[in-house]
């Protein structure tokens, strides 16, 4: 059966990330940091939650509480994605990854697009 993976966190500006990232609280891991503009970061939580609803939930959470500098930043941003990641299972049993409402919601308030990236079955990591 395809399962949940993680929902990353990605954005883009042009603009010096440094105020948003120093801001985030150890609930966020660092994946990727560009260096040079456009500066595009990658990060995830440090927990893993167990489903799609609550990560995205957490991260929705951990953004809402930024002060006012990283707000501002995060509302320069060209691109502000959670990417949720799904593992394909090499069978046809389906699987379902819901976000309600009120996430939805939220995620739209911190203008945040979603993004779906669906990874090919592995013969090997068969759950």
């Amino acid at each position: 059966m395809s399962y949940f993976l993680n929902v990353d966190l990605d954005v883009e500006a042009e603009a010096d990330p440094e105020p948003f990232l120093s801001a985030l609280d150890d609930r966020v891991l660092v994946l990727r940091r560009d260096p040079a503009p456009p500066h595009r970061v990658c990060l995830e939580l440090s927990l893993d939650h167990r489903d799609v609803e609550s990560t995205a939930a957490e991260l929705c959470s951990v953004l809402e509480l930024l002060p006012a500098a990283a707000r501002a930043w995060w509302d320069g941003a060209s691109l502000r994605d959670f990417n949720v990641g799904i593992q394909a299972a090499g069978t046809v049993r389906p699987a379902e990854f819901p976000m309600g409402p009120p996430t939805l919601a939220r995620m739209a308030a911190l203008g945040v697009r979603l993004v779906i990236t669906v990874y090919g079955p592995d013969a090997v990591d068969e759950r």
